[in-house]
């Protein structure tokens, strides 16, 4: 028995894990924490693998032109120094390579939410809202699932879509737990028409970024069009967590002006853009390590919710949407829950295990700040050749 799964959390993992479900005729209910999706979040960038997962979903020529219409497709990759001068681009670096032509985009998170959202309303798959988690119980028959507004919900299996502080992943392996990751980061966004000197940065249809040696900054704009249409992620590596009363509490003017401060001596504008930024988002990275297992019992666990992704890697909402694809996939192709979940999992974890251990390798690298191990790293490196998944045989 298949039928009724729910998926807690509606990001674009469960989203994408519904609308495959529906592609497969397996129904699905999504629960979802939060009261509405809305403009919160920031932006980030959808490698090829992730692109192509969406072309997979077949979702019309409205919401393909959609999404098209709110990404930014990026041309290139580059590295620069506090000059503002050319370390070297992965273009030219791989000019073989198709990872630029086959759809590396940068998008807000609620635009690309957005259009899954709609395709889902579109198949008439119901999303619940305000339904946070709360506790789950499992036997050789069902799962019910235990909200804390008082509400459950009873389905044949139970798909945790819950992104990095996942409740389900607490549940289902208690002794797993987040750690920190040595790291913090800032997430964000800016407004056309607002940002002075920095305006420069709206004309570069490409990534860009600047490493020090504790820190980086990447650049890049999420929209062609929209007003607030340009994104930036700032990485600070730090031994010790920072309390919380100097980080989640610290005034945003504050944070802004001292995280400025660090490109003082920059060439290009990079401190205006983060002073005059509307968007400011500081976080703290944690992450799970590997987990020993994708599923148990019943349960099973996507994306950020089953192995947290490093913001160096950038491939956490790849992952999360190819996760959706192929365990709706196995769903389909095996009528015992249990082949499925093992499918899922053996066919899975040797990539993603190895895209995590190349994060880390990369991050090595950067913090050498050695710039031709760094060019030697992308000459050679997995992040370029992903194996792509296909809803049917590989073509």
């Amino acid at each position: 028995m298949k039928e009724n799964i729910i998926i807690i959390g509606g990001g674009s993992g469960g989203l994408a894990l519904a609308l495959f479900l529906e592609k497969a005729g397996i129904k699905s209910e999504i629960y979802e924490q939060a009261s509405a999706f809305s403009e919160a979040g920031a932006s980030y960038a959808v490698h090829p693998n992730g692109f192509h997962v969406i072309n997979e979903l077949d979702l019309g020529e409205q919401l393909r032109q959609q999404l098209n219409e709110n990404s930014h497709p990026l041309e290139n990759y580059k590295f620069k120094d506090k000059q503002g001068e050319l370390l070297f681009d992965i273009r030219s670096l791989v000019p073989d390579s198709s990872f630029f032509s086959e759809g590396l985009i940068y998008v807000a998170r609620h635009h690309l939410i957005d259009v899954l959202y709609q395709a889902a309303l579109r198949k008439g798959i119901p999303i619940h809202f305000s339904k946070r988690l709360k506790n789950l119980e499992q036997d050789d028959k069902s799962v019910t699932a235990y909200f804390e507004d008082g509400t459950a919900a009873i389905g044949s299996l139970l798909i945790g879509a819950d992104g990095t502080h996942s409740r389900t992943r607490a549940i289902t392996f208690p002794y797993e737990f987040l750690r920190y990751s040595g790291k913090w980061a800032v997430f964000g966004m800016a407004e056309v028409g607002t940002l002075g000197e920095a305006e420069v940065f709206m004309d570069q249809d490409y990534l860009a970024s600047y490493f020090e040696e504790d820190f980086n900054i990447t650049i890049s704009k999420h929209h062609p069009t929209a007003k607030k249409r340009f994104s930036w992620v700032f990485i600070q590596s730090q031994e010790r967590k920072v309390p919380k009363k100097h980080f989640d509490e610290k005034p945003v003017e504050v944070f802004k002006q001292q995280l400025a401060d660090k490109f003082s001596d920059f060439k290009e504008p990079i401190d205006t853009l983060i002073l005059n930024s509307s968007t400011f988002l500081p976080q703290q990275v944690f992450n799970v390590g590997t987990l020993p297992k994708f599923s148990f019992g019943r349960v099973a666990l996507i994306g950020d919710a089953l192995q947290t992704t490093d913001p160096y890697s950038g491939m956490g909402a790849t992952l999360s949407l190819e996760d959706g694809l192929y365990l709706a996939k196995m769903l389909r192709d095996h009528t015992d829950y249990e082949d499925a979940f093992y499918y899922y999992e053996f066919d899975r974890k040797d990539n993603v295990r190895r895209i995590h251990q190349e994060t880390k390798e990369m991050e090595q690298e950067i913090e050498a700040g050695s710039v031709e191990k760094m060019k030697d790293y992308f000459l050679n490196s997995f992040f370029l050749n992903i194996p792509k998944v296909y809803w049917d045989e590989a073509k």
